[in-house]
């Protein structure tokens, strides 16, 4: 693309992301995220039981039968029920307790909760005798239950570090300009993602967006890794001694789109994937990891050269003045001569 294209149109594509951010903090001000996903606005009946009860004949049907029975019978309505199950770590496979969830209302009061659980609890007595990790347990709304928190924190602060070894290491590597360049993008990326969550109001657990806007950071630096490469490679090249650095970074832009292109959406697409066939709980998280790998290519081939070029700039200017550009100019020489 041309140098318009590239270069001077540099403010507007930050006044396209300014707006979202900008509108993704006002809403999260006055909204905050989506946490529908954790059901925390929401009471629920939980009724949990162990291998003796699922390797009984037809013994899971016959417990989430009493409880749909019991659940009814107590004049409750039902807006969800899901069925958990937790999976033995060593046998990887074998499925070792099955939680059945209703979720209820907000407006249930906890007198009405409480008849529930003693309906579910005596529809299901017989279960429980045999079974010693039969359980049922009542968790009013005000009581939110952070599916995956820890996890998500824990897992959010490990990225940044990764993401912040990538950066020195560009920095080491490509030198202080990409690793400048590359900050400012995976800094962009990192907060338009979280601002993208608040503004289209998807479905997110607790500490998600932490999370999301730590992947978008990490393919954000993957990606400029990239073209850094390239980079290197066409600025060493004598032919491009004497080019710009507009001329530059269109050209690696040009030559590492379809690579760039690639990468994102083998990302994007394994997040479908893994969505796809993901248990319930797990689903939402991997679709909306759609969003952190699919929107670096936006910084990736627009945003990211298009400041490159007045950082490349600034920096070779830097060392001209200073005497750092003595390389360049006898690559500079060598070409003229041979023409």
């Amino acid at each position: 693309m041309n140098k318009r294209s590239i270069n001077k149109l540099l403010p507007v594509w930050l006044a396209v992301s300014a707006v979202f951010i900008i509108a993704g903090i006002i809403l999260l001000c006055l909204l905050d995220f989506n946490y529908t996903a954790e059901n925390g606005k929401n009471s629920t009946v939980e009724v949990e039981f162990g291998v003796i009860t699922i390797n009984a004949e037809n013994g899971e049907e016959l417990v989430t039968d009493a409880c749909d029975k019991a659940v009814k019978d107590a004049g409750v309505t039902v807006l969800r029920k899901v069925r958990q199950e937790q999976v033995d770590s060593e046998s990887f496979g074998k499925t070792v307790h099955v939680k059945i969830v209703y979720e209820i209302s907000a407006d249930v009061g906890a007198e009405k909760l409480a008849s529930v659980k003693t309906a579910v609890l005596a529809a299901t007595a017989s279960f429980a005798e045999n079974d010693s990790d039969f359980a049922v347990t009542v968790h009013d709304f005000a009581i939110q239950t952070r599916v995956y928190a820890e996890s998500y924190w824990r897992g959010a602060l490990a990225i940044g570090v990764a993401v912040f070894v990538a950066l020195i290491y560009v920095g080491v590597r490509y030198g202080v300009g990409c690793a400048l360049t590359g900050l400012t993008v995976c800094a962009h990326d990192a907060v338009l993602t979280a601002a993208l969550f608040a503004v289209f109001r998807i479905p997110v657990y607790f500490y998600g967006p932490l999370v999301y806007a730590a992947v978008a950071a990490l393919v954000s630096v993957i990606l400029w890794l990239l073209q850094c490469m390239k980079l290197k490679d066409t600025v060493k090249n004598p032919e491009f001694a004497a080019s710009t650095a507009d001329e530059i970074v269109c050209k690696v832009r040009r030559e590492n789109w379809l690579l760039t292109v690639c990468c994102g959406g083998a990302l994007a697409l394994f997040a479908i994937i893994a969505g796809a066939v993901a248990t319930p709980l797990s689903r939402i998280f991997f679709f909306s990891l759609t969003v952190p790998a699919a929107l670096p290519l936006y910084s990736s081939l627009i945003v990211g050269p298009a400041l490159h070029v007045h950082v490349k700039t600034a920096f070779d200017k830097w060392k001209e003045t200073h005497g750092k550009n003595k390389g360049k100019k006898k690559s500079v020489k060598a070409v003229e001569t041979e023409s």
